[in-house]
Order: C-alpha cells, then sequence, then structure tokens
C-alpha cells in the first residue's frame, strides 16, 4: 500500500474510533482534538520509513513511546467513558500544547538530522566474528550478570536512599565502580547473545536466549523493578527487528502474552513484599514462597478502587507533565538547570570528587509538588516535563529539537538497512533503552547511563570488531539476503511474515 494512502488511513480510522468513543459517553478530562492531534503526529513516520531497520527506525520507536506515554490512557479512558480526576474543560489546554509542541520539534530536529548526515558506506563497516559474539557475549553476560545480582540484591538491600547509601559505603568506591559498570555491561551482554542468535540462527542459541530472558525476569521480581523484569524480552525484540528489518512476529506474540501473565504477578509482588516488610535479600533467600504469595494475591491487587494501576496507566506522563506545567502556572519556580547538573560530572569517578553532587530529581518533583508524604516516593518527571520545569517553554523549544537531533543523527549514521552489524545494533538498541524508552525518567541519569554505554560500546569495537567482508551470491546467508533494501519500485513486503 501507497505510504500516504497507509498514513490517511491509520488516521481515519483513529478519527472514527475517536468520534465514536467521544458519541458513547462523556469522559471528562479527555480532549478529542487533542488524541487526534497527538495520533497524526506519532502516525507520521509511516510517510518516511521504507524498512524497519532504516534510518527512520529510532523515529518510528521513539513516535510509538510517545503515544504510549502521552495518549494511550486518554485513549481509553475516552471509549471507556471514564472521567479522569482534575480534568481540564478546554478543547486543548496548555499540557497537551507542550507535549504536541514539544513532540513536534523532535520530529523536526530529527528530519533535519537525517537529511544532513549520510550512513557509513557498507565496505568500512565491522563486525564480530560468530565465536567472538558466541563466547565473549556468553562470558560477559554470565559474569555482568552474577555481579549485578550481588549489587542489586546484597548490596542495595531495597529502594530506600539511605540504605542505597549504606549499602555503596559498605562496598567501598572500589567495588562500587565495578558494580556499577557490571549494571552498565549486562544489558549489553544480553543483547549480543541476541544479535549472534537473529544473524547466525544456530540451533542452540534459542535455548540460551530463553533461560537469559527468564533469568531476567527473576532478576527483576526480586529486586521489585519491572523496567528490569521486562528487559531481557525489549531486547530481543528490538534486536530482531533491527537486524531482520521485520517484525519479529513470534516473539512479539510471545512477549504479549509474557506480559499479559507477568504483569499482574509484578504488581502483586511489591504488595506482598510491603506486606511482609521483605528486602530484597529475603525475597531471594524465599523465592518460591514469595512467587506464590503474588500468584495469590495477583487477582485481588487488580480489583477494586485501591487497584494497582494497569500497564498503560503506569506508563502513561501525562500527569506529570501536567502536574508541572500547571505547578509553575501558579507560582512553583523552575529549577533553571539544576537538575541537569549530574550531566556535567557524568564522567569524574567518586574516587577523585568524593563529595559529587548526586541530584535526584524524582525525589526532589515528589518534595516540590507535595505528592506524597513518603519522603522517598520518586515521581517520574518524563524528559519533557523536566525539560519545561528547568525552563519552560525555552527548555521544550530548544530541548526537544536538541533531542531530536540526536536521535536523527544516530539513525542517519548508523542505518541497519544498509549493513547490520553488532556495533551498529548496539548503539540503536543502547538509545532506545536508555533515552527512548527511558523518556519517562529523569533526563541526567538516563543521558549519564547511554554516554557511558557508548564508551563501552567504543572499546569492544574498537578491540573485538573485525572487518566485513562483503558476501557472494553463493554464501550469503538467508538472514544477510533479507537484510539488502528493497527496490524502492517494489511493493512494501510482508514485514510480519
Amino acid at each position: 500500500m501507497n505510504r500516504t494512502a497507509l498514513y490517511l488511513a491509520a488516521n481515519l480510522l483513529f478519527l472514527v474510533a475517536v468520534g465514536v468513543g467521544a458519541l458513547s459517553g462523556p469522559a471528562n478530562g479527555v480532549h478529542p482534538l487533542y488524541l487526534v492531534a497527538l495520533f497524526a503526529l506519532c502516525s507520521s513516520p509511516i510517510l518516511v520509513i521504507r524498512r524497519l531497520n532504516d534510518r527512520y527506525i529510532l523515529l518510528g520507536i521513539f513516535s510509538a513511546v510517545y503515544f504510549l506515554f502521552f495518549g494511550v490512557l486518554d485513549f481509553f479512558n475516552l471509549m471507556s467513558g471514564t472521567t479522569q480526576p482534575d480534568g481540564h474543560d478546554d478543547i486543548v489546554n496548555n499540557t497537551e500544547l507542550v507535549i504536541l509542541i514539544g513532540g513536534a520539534l523532535a520530529f523536526a530536529g530529527y528530519r533535519l538530522a537525517c537529511q544532513g548526515n549520510r550512513a557509513t558506506p557498507p565496505g568500512t563497516a565491522k563486525d564480530w566474528p560468530e565465536s567472538t559474539l558466541v563466547f565473549a557475549g556468553g562470558l560477559l553476560w554470565i559474569v555482568s550478570t552474577w555481579l549485578t545480582w550481588q549489587f542489586k540484591v546484597y548490596v542495595i538491600v531495597d529502594t530506600s536512599i539511605d540504605n542505597q547509601h549504606r549499602g555503596l559505603a559498605g562496598a567501598g568506591a572500589g567495588m562500587s565502580a565495578v558494580y556499577m559498570l557490571a549494571t552498565y555491561l549486562q544489558p549489553l551482554g544480553m543483547l549480543i547473545l541476541a544479535y549472534a542468535q537473529s544473524k547466525y540462527r544456530r540451533f542452540y542459541m534459542l535455548p540460551v536466549l530463553i533461560v537469559a530472558v527468564l533469568v531476567q525476569l527473576l532478576m527483576g521480581f526480586v529486586v521489585d523493578i519491572k523496567g528490569d523484569a521486562l528487559l531481557g524480552l525489549i531486547i530481543v525484540l528490538l534486536t530482531k527487528l533491527l537486524v531482520d528489518g521485520r517484525i519479529p512476529g513470534r516473539w512479539l506474540l510471545a512477549g504479549a502474552l509474557f506480559v499479559m501473565v507477568a504483569w499482574p504477578v509484578l504488581q502483586a509482588n511489591r504488595t506482598v513484599r510491603d506486606q511482609y516488610s521483605m528486602n530484597h535479600a529475603e525475597v531471594a533467600r524465599n523465592l518460591l514462597t514469595t512467587v506464590e504469595r503474588a500468584l495469590e494475591a495477583k487477582k485481588e491487587v487488580m480489583k477494586g478502587p485501591d487497584r494497582a494501576n494497569t500497564i498503560f496507566e503506569r506508563m502513561s506522563l501525562k500527569g506529570s507533565v501536567d502536574m508541572i506545567v500547571s505547578g509553575t502556572e501558579r507560582g512553583v519556580r523552575f529549577q533553571d538547570g539544576y537538575t541537569l547538573t549530574p550531566l556535567v560530572t557524568a564522567f569524574i569517578p567518586r574516587l577523585v570528587w568524593r563529595d559529587k553532587p548526586d541530584v535526584q530529581t524524582g525525589l526532589l518533583l515528589n518534595k516540590v509538588f507535595q505528592v506524597s508524604e513518603v519522603e522517598d516516593t520518586y515521581i517520574s518527571p518524563s524528559h519533557l516535563g523536566e525539560l519545561y520545569w528547568n525552563f519552560g517553554w525555552a527548555g521544550v523549544t530548544l530541548g526537544m529539537f536538541a533531542i531530536g537531533l540526536l536521535f536523527g543523527f544516530l539513525g542517519s549514521r548508523f542505518d541497519l538497512s544498509a549493513t547490520a552489524t553488532l556495533t551498529r545494533v548496539m548503539i540503536a538498541v543502547v538509545t532506545m533503552r536508555a533515552i527512548v524508552l527511558g523518556f519517562e525518567g529523569a533526563i541526567a541519569p538516563q543521558y549519564v547511563v547511554w554516554m557511558r554505554s557508548m564508551l563501552a560500546v567504543g572499546l569492544l569495537h574498537l578491540v573485538l570488531a573485525r572487518s566485513v567482508k562483503p558476501a557472494s551470491a553463493d554464501s550469503t546467508s538467508s538472514a544477510e539476503a533479507r537484510r539488502v533494501p528493497p527496490d524502492p519500485a517494489r511493493r512494501i513486503a510482508n514485514l510480519m511474515r
């Protein structure tokens, strides 16, 4: 189907759905015009994406995440007639203008960067040998996973700030640095294994990947971080999408079922831990008992007025942005760049600067806006909300445009449809994980993780990557053949096959 026709058809279908929802019953606080405009913006990558791993893939993923963060919950509330608390009666309110204009500026920056950058020529690309992928990737994953487990379970025994500081102080500066390095490298180890399986299709790699995904789920359950629990599955899905240039249908279906089953259990896990006052180490020692309790509690946790949030409620960030925009309009002071200061000190180790400032943006947001009486409550501001909290409209205008420029530079410079290599996949996946999916959190922590991960990727590339020889017609594997860009004159292939 012609891309313009597909875009128009998708928006027409969404417009009809919104119209039906608006006419079927009131949903105070939901603005149909905002939803239609946001969907039109977030579906616009349809007009430029020619292959699902080309230079616009970061724009496509960011667009989907942006709509998930700022539009999906409103859409479901509209269709169900649910009234949102503290809803505004305007056709489009100031918060929604911030979201729409911020998104449009990010998209404009991306398109501008793509026009000014070209991908690395295929002949100069380097990749890891298969044996290096399997052995080095496996060793990296095993060692970093064990160190991450020790750090998150036995050093950082729970999520309270005081216990975190005590754990780091007890570990010492040297071991703390080792643990932090392991947390950066652990997802890269899993990514390397996913890349090896996607590229070479060896029979023994599939069970290895499944085990890695389950281990990641177990770790996320023990440390009570849902993002960590689902990280393995996300990495596998993104890697297969980037290598093959098509939607991994079976993995996507398995992932959807996985999330449907796992999410209520992960929600109930927090309730069980609070009920029995269990820290990470205690959960690890009583794992089977805790799982049984979570399974028993999941139905009750997801029912009633005090039920746990659904996955869409948990991921919605519109409320945080609205709190910041409305609060500053009522006189809450702007931060003037204070929450962004860790970006400047990211590469200064605490061994050199023991009193290096650590800005806990989510805790500060909770305190300033008086969201919760519990001081350790972390409120995700989103990158968009934090930009506004620091500099108002100037922060949204310049910051979101700069984010778009960065994504566009990376997408065009490391175009996977030209040549898929591990380094390019790592750059794309780390970017998606840290600052696309991480768009919900505070800016400094996510970009610090991204910068340090980019440094690790660069060092690994220098040490282990080798020149790629162009494959001959006889030796080209089916996986390599699928990565050859299709003739633009041909119709788009079945991407779900």
